[in-house]
């Protein structure tokens, strides 16, 4: 299968969990033609908590996901800014420390 491709006759699909994996399994499924509920934790998709919150980072194959798409714009629209962000390191042991 492409991105894109769609079968004879569309399925439903439930998928377990509103994150980027499961998201993206969504939306494919979705673009195929399949009736898709995503159920999740949040009670709202909008929701963003600082304190359980991840960086999900887009690399290049992810943009490749997002751009196949056309979801990369209201990505950035909707996403959360890294502006005066920080990230830190924090290993097990001494192990492994940069210099």
């Amino acid at each position: 299968f492409s991105m894109t491709d769609s079968v004879d006759k569309p399925q439903g699909a439930l998928v377990v969990g509103g994150g980027p994996v499961g998201i993206a399994a969504a939306t494919v499924l979705a673009y195929r033609g399949w009736d898709v509920t995503v159920l999740d934790k949040r009670e709202t998709p909008d929701a963003f908590e600082v304190e359980k919150a991840y960086v999900y980072l887009v690399d290049s194959r992810g943009r490749q996901f997002t751009d196949a798409y056309g979801i990369t714009e209201r990505m950035f629209e909707t996403g959360v800014s890294l502006d005066n962000f920080t990230m830190n390191r924090v290993y097990a042991d001494k192990q492994g420390i940069p210099p």
